[in-house]
């Protein structure tokens, strides 16, 4: 009785190594290797518990099928492959493989007495090693000399691949999974995958700092980054469709709880802050403080869609609530005397904004408008510069002022547009301002 109890257990825990010994040595198969003689156990719906590989592909095709109670399209087909089964037992072989429970497979055989031909076993750990996968069904075609011939999804597995296989025809479409997803982490495309995408990130301090908007003649863009801005810098570009000037700062209300996060203090009051602060802390600042943000898509947006999408994002991720508000503020308004506008004889077909040459102000059609803006940007420190010509057309200009050693001032603006019939005046009007409250 010892003698028969010891044997007993040695042949148990024989098979025991032998299982992790395959464990240990796993190595995923491809198509055109070879596969161990699996053991296949707790077979249900078959002639004995357990069978060999060898024992089934032998007669001419074993298909692995991998497969889950919850995937539609592995349920879906399961009749289909019943029929089969039941049709070519003779040379086919399909073992349907899962690696739920026991009582999961047998719950769900109770509500599918239809499937009586098909063998399933449940349980595994095993044969996925050797088969990696991630979506089911995924089914491992092996011919009859144990050669993996296939591998592929539902859409391959029907009568007439199966007699074409068994008839030497191996040739079929190879199912392919990314094995290295993981929702759980970042998903990772190619820069040419992706349709939309939009990333903020902390500050880079290698890269300086600045901002790109390039639309093209129709007013569609595809593609804003700006790089080591504040939040502010990118509210503005959102709402005010323009790049950030030292002197917007005057036209920007932040009524938060926290405001330091939006512009260092220095910004906005003080000339010589690098003295009063020190690059210490304006350092510190910049690196708690600035961002770098893309939004980007794959086709071309309507430039307006595409602010207000951006605008979106930006009122979402910082929980800010932003609004443009219209108030009186200083401004040289750019008008027509009575004496009305007289263009120069200078003419030009090409396009170029205001521009200073040598001690020449060169303008090239240009609008009014256009030429306004462009007269905001050059004085950064001024008030901005309104048009209220009513002039529509495009226009250019050349005036040479001689001597610009100490630039283009104001006055010696008005003077040059007092005599082609225009006029600059500081006078009030309501301008734009960026509200920004919490939400």
């Amino acid at each position: 009785m010892k003698l028969r109890i010891i044997i007993i257990l040695y042949l148990l825990a024989g098979t025991h190594l032998l299982v992790l010994g395959q464990q240990k040595t796993v190595k995923p198969l491809n198509i055109g290797d070879h596969v161990p003689d699996f053991l296949f156990q707790n077979l249900k719906n078959a002639a004995k518990p357990t069978q060999r590989a060898s024992e089934l592909y032998r007669s001419g095709l074993l298909i692995i099928n991998f497969w889950a109670t919850w995937c539609v399209p592995c349920v879906r087909e399961m009749p289909t492959l019943n029929e089969l089964q039941k049709k070519y037992s003779d040379k086919l072989h399909i073992i349907s493989i899962t690696n739920q429970s026991d009582m999961v497979l047998t719950t769900f055989l109770g509500n599918h007495k239809d499937l009586a031909y098909l063998t399933f076993s449940a349980r595994d750990t095993l044969l996925k090693k050797y088969f990696p996968h991630t979506i089911v069904p995924h089914n491992i075609w092996i011919d009859k000399q144990g050669i993996v011939q296939a591998i592929t999804g539902d859409e391959q597995l029907n009568e007439k691949n199966i007699l074409s296989f068994i008839n030497g025809n191996t040739n079929l479409a190879t199912k392919h999974d990314d094995l290295e997803f993981d929702w759980r982490k970042p998903l990772k495309v190619a820069d040419t995958e992706f349709v939309h995408r939009s990333i903020i990130t902390p500050q880079k301090s290698s890269i300086g700092n600045g901002g790109v908007l390039l639309p093209d003649s129709n007013a569609n863009a595809t593609r804003f980054l700006a790089w080591n801005r504040s939040k502010t810098d990118l509210f503005w570009a959102a709402y005010m469709k323009k790049p950030m000037q030292k002197r917007d700062w005057n036209f920007v209300e932040i009524h938060t709880k926290d405001s330091s996060s939006f512009f260092f203090p220095a910004y906005t009051n003080e000339l010589n802050w690098t003295k009063r602060y020190g690059m210490t802390m304006f350092n510190e600042w910049s690196g708690k403080n600035l961002l770098c943000y893309e939004l980007s898509f794959s086709k071309k947006i309507n430039l307006a869609q595409f602010y207000l999408l951006m605008a979106k994002e930006l009122s979402l991720y910082f929980n800010v609530k932003a609004r443009v508000e219209m108030k009186p503020t200083d401004c040289w308004v750019i008008t027509q005397l009575p004496s009305k506008f007289k263009e120069n004889d200078f003419k030009e077909t090409n396009r170029e904004p205001l521009q200073i040459v040598g001690t020449s102000m060169v303008v090239k059609n240009q609008t009014f408008k256009e030429i306004a803006e462009q007269l905001s940007e050059m004085y950064g420190n001024e008030p901005p510069f309104i048009d209220l010509t009513g002039i529509k057309e495009r226009i250019s200009l050349k005036k040479d002022f001689a001597d610009l050693s100490e630039g283009l001032k104001v006055s010696m603006l008005k003077d040059y547009f007092n005599r082609i019939g225009l006029d600059i005046n500081l006078n009030k009007y309501n301008y734009p301002f960026l509200i920004l409250d919490d939400q």
